[in-house]
């Protein structure tokens, strides 16, 4: 057998030959369009307009929660903020507020598109961290499982995107480090660069390489 994952660092199973093992941010699997756009120069503006929020369709740590109730601080500062609900469960309703620069999505949206329009993204350590780090979006990435925790971490030593610690439950630190990354165009063009660098969309055609080669071994 042949095994491919994004995530680097991962405990593997002894019973695994590790010369069939392949891991890393360059294995991620991305639709053709994040290879193409991966091309084309990221514009990072001087300030931050638009920011996306989201944590996935499940969000087990009730991220989506806690930001709804600091949205009224950050929306002081003229972001634009467009939050996506996640689609595995219900948001108390009581939570929901209306604001000319605050956009709430409850269904699928095209994370590629919105990728691309907004100046930062703050979600979980899965599919859309991987696609923001390709599209050179600056990210901040908050963990909700082990796994996601050597992900982001891994990328956060690369300078990739920004690891947000939430052990200790207060996620309104948060709001210190938008503000930094605000006034910080030098680091957010960084990120930019850096996430381009580890994720740029080939992922499909290594693995087909390498499948591709593992067969002519076993022919």
């Amino acid at each position: 057998k042949i095994f491919f994952t994004p995530i680097p660092n991962l405990k593997v199973d002894k019973k695994i030959n590790k010369s069939h093992y392949y891991d890393g941010p360059k294995y991620v699997q991305l639709r053709p369009a994040f290879k193409e756009n991966h091309k084309k120069v990221r514009f990072i503006r001087t300030f931050i307009k638009k920011i996306l929020i989201t944590f996935g369709g499940s969000d087990p740590k009730m991220y989506t929660e806690q930001f709804l109730k600091i949205l009224p601080k950050l929306l002081k500062n003229n972001f634009k903020i467009f939050l996506v609900l996640p689609n595995q469960r219900k948001i108390d309703p009581k939570l929901f507020f209306e604001d000319d620069n605050l956009t709430i999505f409850n269904e699928f949206i095209d994370i590629y598109d919105m990728g691309k329009s907004v100046d930062l993204t703050i979600c979980s350590g899965w599919g859309t961290l991987w696609e923001m780090c390709c599209l050179g979006t600056p990210t901040i990435a908050i963990p909700q499982t082990k796994a996601e925790l050597l992900a982001i971490s891994y990328l956060n030593e690369k300078k990739s995107c920004l690891i947000f610690n939430y052990e200790d439950k207060n996620i309104t630190k948060i709001t210190k480090k938008i503000k930094f990354l605000n006034f910080n165009p030098k680091l957010r063009k960084e990120l930019s660069k850096n996430g381009k660098k580890e994720v740029d969309g080939m992922g499909i055609d290594r693995i087909f390489e390498k499948i591709s080669s593992f067969n002519k071994i076993k022919a």
